[in-house]
């Protein structure tokens, strides 16, 4: 942060600083007298003022994102200006205590929840929106952002330079949370009760580095395993032929370092970046064994088998070429009156704002992505492997829908069946049995029931009406499909690989004895 910049800040909060006093003050003298909802509103402002101070701050330190775009937290997200109202600038510094931990857990969402319940009356409706909340509730309300603003105040303007030691820990910090895997595992509950166990910033962060370089560790085993499999196969292999393919991805933005990392430890499958972000180059190396007059229809199955994993690895979109003609059919329109260009676009649900995941391809999600090829290549001539040829289906369909040739249905019940077959093939049940069956697989990796009944639901329906739309579904719900099966794919390669057919994955850390 330049000097410029720090000026800018410090002003902006002051100016933050200012409005939430005046919206706390104000509170203050409101209370009891029956206007509790006016209240909270003023309470919840005032939070979110505190709130936008770091998060001004963290989006001027943000200095690396998907697609080269600084990420930024939106100035207009009510529950992480809340969030960081409670945590706030001073992160760095404070100790930290169960009760706190459980007010930052619990406040913003709940603050932003009633903030809204008493906002508007609704039909349901029986008393006014000051009888919502109690005299005794606003109170702790006013009281807690008294104290959190009171605290912001103490905190100071922002120096030019943090100590060389906090301002590494910073600098880790803010790359790790704008990782989404490792901001989720960050703001988890395990990582929070750990935070509260140590009760200082400085040693739950070195304790967060150890636990992402030993989940880091695990994976180059994995990869090791892998690779040793592949060097048994050199013995006898010769290079003689390089098939290079070109694939695009709306989901991941691809970063070069990461690539000629990976690619030191693979030299039989190398990857390039393309010309942009969102192009990634894959040379696979075949044995001169591969006759030439197999060599066309080999490297194609072998790279649509690779292109397969790489989607299940990153749970991202990679295919060939994804089409441009989402919204629009025409070069140009003109409004030929006022000799004027118009843009036309069609508002449709089956579009997805891939860049606000803020995913870029990462050496642990190759690494799956090399299980998953290795799985794939050994069922490639059995009955295991009709679940993989759904999936690679609806990928092209995924790939190639847009307003001309609508193919969301089939997209849908390809990823569907290919989650089916491959659990009757595998758990050997029934086809009534599929969806509890495959919960019960997924369910360390799902937050709840709700959304994959919905999804689940909504598949099975489309299968008995041969694939006749009933009712709506978005983009959303196909991606869903899409990462349940790959997820079970997934589950499917690491039990080859460990020889283990209990073992189920989970985002969870196991429990320490």
């Amino acid at each position: 942060m330049n000097e410029q910049e720090l000026n800018k800040f410090n002003n902006f909060r002051q100016l933050c600083l200012t409005n939430s006093e005046d919206a706390i003050r104000t509170a203050e003298t409101l209370l009891n007298k029956n206007v509790n909802h006016i209240v909270l509103q003023l309470v919840v402002f005032g939070l979110e003022e505190v709130g936008k101070i770091f998060v001004g701050w963290y989006n001027i330190n943000a200095k690396e994102s998907w697609d080269k775009v600084p990420y930024n937290i939106p100035l207009d997200d009510h529950i992480k200006k809340l969030f960081w109202a409670i945590w706030g600038p001073s992160f760095m510094n404070e100790k930290f205590t169960q009760k706190q931990m459980d007010d930052i857990r619990n406040m913003a969402s709940n603050l932003h929840n009633k903030r809204l319940e008493v906002m508007y009356a609704e039909l349901t409706d029986t008393v006014p929106s000051s009888a919502k909340i109690t005299d005794e509730e606003a109170e702790v309300h006013v009281k807690m952002a008294r104290a959190r603003l009171e605290l912001a105040k103490l905190e100071g303007e922002v120096e030019t330079q943090l100590s060389e030691d906090k301002q590494e820990d910073m600098n880790w910090f803010m790359e790790a949370t704008n990782h989404p895997d490792k901001r989720k595992y960050i703001f988890g509950n395990q990582s929070q009760e750990k935070l509260i166990e140590l009760g200082d910033v400085k040693n739950w962060i070195a304790w967060l580095k150890v636990h992402f370089e030993t989940e880091a560790n695990e994976l180059k085993e994995l990869l090791q395993k892998e690779l040793e499999k592949t060097t048994e196969k050199e013995k006898d292999f010769t290079p003689k032929w390089k098939i290079r393919i070109k694939l695009t991805t709306p989901s991941h933005s691809i970063r070069a370092n990461v690539l000629t990392k990976f690619n030191s430890h693979s030299p039989l499958i190398q990857f390039a970046k393309g010309a942009d972000n969102h192009t990634l180059m894959i040379d696979f190396i075949l044995d001169k064994k591969t006759p030439i007059k197999g060599l066309w229809h080999h490297g194609w199955n072998y790279s649509n088998i690779f292109v397969a994993a790489l989607n299940v690895g990153t749970n991202g979109l990679f295919y060939w070429n994804i089409t441009v003609n989402l919204d629009k059919y025409y070069e140009q329109i003109w409004d030929l009156e006022s000799n004027r260009r118009l843009e036309a676009k069609l508002e449709t649900s089956f579009q997805l704002d891939w860049s606000s995941r803020n995913m870029y391809l990462r050496e642990e999600e190759l690494v799956l992505t090399f299980m998953s090829f290795r799985y794939f290549s050994s069922i490639v001539r059995n009955e295991e492997f009709e679940p993989v040829n759904n999936y690679m289906m609806a990928l092209g369909m995924l790939a190639k829908n847009d307003m001309h040739l609508r193919l969301e249905p089939q997209c849908l019940l390809n990823f569907f069946y290919a989650f089916k077959k491959a659990l009757i093939i595998n758990e050997n049940c029934t086809d009534l049995e599929v969806k509890e069956v495959g919960y019960k697989q997924l369910e360390k990796m799902l937050k709840g029931r709700e959304e994959y009944d919905k999804v689940l639901d909504l598949a099975i329906e489309l299968e008995g009406n041969q694939g006749r739309i009933t009712r709506q579904f978005s983009l959303t719900d196909i991606i869903a499909m899409k990462q349940y099966s790959g997820t079970y794919f997934l589950t499917l390669a690491t039990r080859k690989i460990y020889g283990d057919k209990a073992i189920l994955l989970t985002q969870e850390e196991p429990t320490e004895k």
